[in-house]
C-alpha cells in the first residue's frame, strides 16, 4: 500500500481548469506506529479538486509515524475529459486521462492506481509526461549528469540569416568605382567563423567590364580579409574561407568589428542619380560564434 513518512505529502492536481466542475474524491487511510501499533480507519472527504492547484489527499504525519493510504475514489464529474496528476512531495507518480464518467480509484490489496471506465474496462498504469516532473534536478542523478555533459547552446555556431545584393540596393547608385555595405556588426565576444559568397547573377552594365566583390572589415587595408576578391561578372560562382575571425585579430584592428562587402569595378557603378548596373546579385552567409568570457 502507499505510505508515507513524517516529510511525506500527496497531493492531486488536474492539468488546468476543469470545463464545468471540478470533481471531488474520498478515500481512507489508517495511521501505525511501533509503540502504538495501527489506528482506527481515518475517512478522507469528500474533498473537491481546485483545478490545477495541488489538493491534498494525504498529509505528513507526526514525527514516528507512518501514514497509510487504504482507499481513495474519483470519478470525473465534468462534462470533458481532465488529465490528473498525483504527486508524492511534489513529483509525479502517475498522469491519468478520465473521459466523463471515469472512475479512479485505489486500493490497498492491488496497491495500484486504476481508471474504471464509464463504458467498461479498466487501466492501471498512468503515463508520466516530460515537464511535468518537479523536485530538485540534482537529486535527479542521471539527469544531472547527462545535461552536464552536454554542449551550451549559446556558444555553438549560428548561421546567421543569408544576405542578397544585388542591382537595385543603393550602393550602386554613386558615381564610383567602390560600393560598400556593412552586412553584420560582431558582439564583443562574438567572432566570425565563416564566409560564403556567391554569384548568382552575373554583373552587367554600362562601360563595366570587370566587378569583384570581396567581404572585410571597416579599417582601411583589410577590404578583403575575410573573403579575398571573387570574379562577379559570372553566374555560380563561390568562395568560401573559415576560420576564427574578428576585427581584433586584423593587422589595423577595427574597433566596431563591421563586416563589410566591398564591390569594385572598371568603370563606375552608377551616375549619382541611379545606377549603371543591368544585371547582378549576389548572396553572402555568415556562420559566427560567441566565446565564454575568461575569469
Amino acid at each position: 500500500m502507499q505510505s508515507l513518512s513524517s516529510s511525506d505529502t500527496l497531493t492531486i492536481a488536474l492539468a488546468g481548469p476543469p470545463e464545468t466542475a471540478n470533481p471531488s474524491f474520498v478515500g481512507s487511510y489508517m495511521d501505525s506506529t511501533i509503540s502504538k501499533g495501527v489506528t482506527a480507519d481515518s475517512s478522507i472527504g469528500p474533498t473537491v479538486l481546485g483545478g490545477a492547484t495541488p489538493v491534498t489527499i494525504l498529509a505528513a504525519p507526526a514525527s514516528g509515524t507512518t501514514r497509510h493510504l487504504l482507499s481513495f475514489a474519483m470519478t470525473n464529474t465534468d462534462t470533458a475529459a481532465v488529465v490528473v496528476s498525483i504527486k508524492l512531495n511534489g513529483v509525479t507518480g502517475v498522469r491519468f486521462t478520465l473521459q466523463p464518467g471515469d472512475v479512479l480509484q485505489y486500493g490497498k490489496n492491488s496497491d495500484t492506481f486504476t481508471v474504471t471506465s464509464s463504458t467498461g474496462g479498466s487501466r492501471t498504469s498512468g503515463t508520466m509526461v516530460w515537464g511535468d516532473v518537479t523536485g530538485t534536478l540534482a537529486n535527479q542523478g542521471d539527469l544531472q549528469s547527462a545535461l552536464d555533459a552536454k554542449a551550451n547552446a549559446a556558444n555553438a555556431p549560428t548561421v546567421q540569416p543569408p544576405i542578397t545584393i544585388d542591382l537595385n540596393d543603393a550602393i550602386f547608385e554613386a558615381a564610383s568605382t567602390s560600393a560598400k555595405k556593412t552586412i553584420y556588426t560582431l558582439g564583443s565576444q562574438e567572432k566570425l567563423l565563416a564566409v560564403n559568397v556567391e554569384a548568382r547573377e552575373a554583373f552587367a552594365g554600362s562601360g563595366i567590364s570587370t566587378a569583384t566583390c570581396s567581404i572585410g572589415s571597416a579599417t582601411g587595408g583589410n577590404a578583403d580579409i575575410y573573403a579575398p576578391s571573387l570574379n562577379v561578372m559570372q553566374t555560380a560562382a563561390t568562395r568560401s574561407e573559415g576560420g576564427l575571425f574578428s576585427g581584433r585579430d586584423l593587422v589595423s584592428p577595427d574597433s566596431d568589428l563591421d563586416v563589410v562587402v566591398t564591390f569594385a569595378a572598371n568603370s563606375a557603378f552608377g551616375t549619382g542619380a541611379g545606377t549603371n548596373l543591368t544585371a547582378g546579385k549576389v548572396w553572402i552567409r555568415l556562420m559566427t560564434i560567441n566565446l565564454q568570457a575568461g575569469t
